[in-house]
């Protein structure tokens, strides 16, 4: 709503890219674990904070997101 409403530096598209791509991701992780471990690998809480992350910095930002955040 932020995006929509002006609030943000990033377009309505660039949030809502920027959501999925960072749920995405560690979805797949997720998703990886279970298949190979049997059990899953991430909390849910994870992927929905970097859902949260995404909508506010934008798809472009991600990858510096989930450096940091292994760093």
């Amino acid at each position: 709503l932020a995006a929509w409403q002006g609030l943000l530096p990033i377009t309505l598209l660039e949030s809502i890219s920027g959501a999925a791509l960072g749920y995405g991701i560690l979805w797949v992780v997720n998703r990886g674990a279970r298949l190979w471990f049997g059990r899953d690998g991430l909390g849910e809480g994870d992927m929905n904070l970097l859902a949260l992350i995404g909508s506010f910095w934008g798809i472009a930002q991600i990858p510096y997101v989930v450096w940091a955040a292994a760093c």
